[in-house]
């Protein structure tokens, strides 16, 4: 039941035309909040970005893959099961994937320390679904238990990756590996060998790279303005166009003397992001597949439902910085 209130929370879209209010490196917090508070149906640039995470492409791809896995699995073809589901393995580091996302992986990491002969490598899948979150949606009357006991005593193994208080003044939202860690929230994380690290803030471009533990935190991401300038003269960054109205916020007395709200609308439709483009909904194919439903579960299936129902919803492209 709590999976599939989940999935109902998850259908609120996003107002995709209200204003992405988008601070300079030089604007005052408390005047910036102020703002916010005062135009309660516009946004932050962090608040979009939240939503816009995993892109609607990946998600679609991830969950092909894991249909070409399920036939080919379920039709006794091994090595080709393997092959896909080594395939999905290839889609983990180049989003920031939910919590129900991290279910697709575990299962197709299980699958393949199942189907593994090396105890090495079985013993690295294994490690792999272990360090993703405990609480992914996954049906246990799938997966051999002896192989679920070893996916528990795994996950007592790994240590937890923590971020300096400091972090938190620039970024104030941390993707690690598609789970948040904010200031007042970061339990910390469990990660193995390279982690997806993506840094997230209302005044600097996204930016996401791929690490090897040991090197996180040492990385310094890039900080690229959205806005650049001043109240006169300013110019925004080009990766703005993916909001469909923006409002660059310098201070109140700024305010006072212009009126900065911007309509990409307004501009070439040449120009215009790719939300604001109709979007044709068609079914997929591996949403008809008997091979596909067959033995994946139920919560995996009612997030393939939920997927497929969105693809005709207008949703924000997530955008980020390398």
């Amino acid at each position: 039941m709590k999976y599939l209130l989940f999935f109902v929370s998850l259908n609120c879209t996003i107002n995709a035309y209200s204003a992405v209010i988008i601070p300079a490196p030089s604007t005052n917090p408390h005047e910036y909040e102020a703002l916010l508070k005062a135009q309660p149906d516009d946004q932050s640039p962090l608040q979009y970005l939240q939503r816009a995470r995993p892109e609607r492409k990946n998600r679609e791809n991830l969950l092909k893959a894991l249909a070409r896995a399920q036939e080919a699995f379920l039709n006794q073809s091994l090595d080709l099961a393997r092959e896909h589901f080594k395939e999905i393995d290839n889609y983990f580091t180049i989003d920031d994937w939910t919590t129900i996302d991290h279910g697709v992986f575990i299962y197709a990491y299980l699958r393949l320390a199942q189907l593994e002969a090396d105890p090495d490598q079985k013993n690295e899948w294994l490690k792999k679904a272990a360090v993703l979150p405990s609480d992914a949606p996954l049906e246990p009357n799938l997966i051999p238990p002896p192989l679920l006991r070893e996916l528990h005593d795994r996950r007592k193994s790994f240590t937890k990756m923590q971020f300096p208080d400091s972090v938190f003044d620039e970024w104030p939202l941390i993707l690690v590996n598609g789970q948040r860690c904010t200031r007042k929230v970061c339990d910390g994380f469990s990660v193995y060998k390279h982690v997806r690290i993506t840094w997230l803030s209302n005044i600097w471009l996204p930016y996401s790279a791929t690490l090897r533990v040991d090197d996180v935190l040492r990385h310094r991401p890039k900080k690229i303005p959205w806005v650049s300038g001043n109240c006169d003269h300013f110019e925004l960054h080009k990766r703005s166009k993916d909001f469909i109205q923006t409002q660059p916020f310098f201070n109140f007395a700024c305010e006072d003397k212009k009126n900065y709200r911007i309509s990409l609308n307004s501009q070439n439709s040449d120009n215009l992001p790719s939300l604001n483009m109709e979007i044709k909904t068609k079914t997929l194919d591996f949403y008809q597949s008997t091979w596909f439903w067959a033995g994946i579960g139920t919560v995996l299936a009612a997030f393939v439902v939920h997927s497929h129902q969105r693809q005709g919803h207008q949703e924000p492209t997530t955008i980020y910085e390398r």
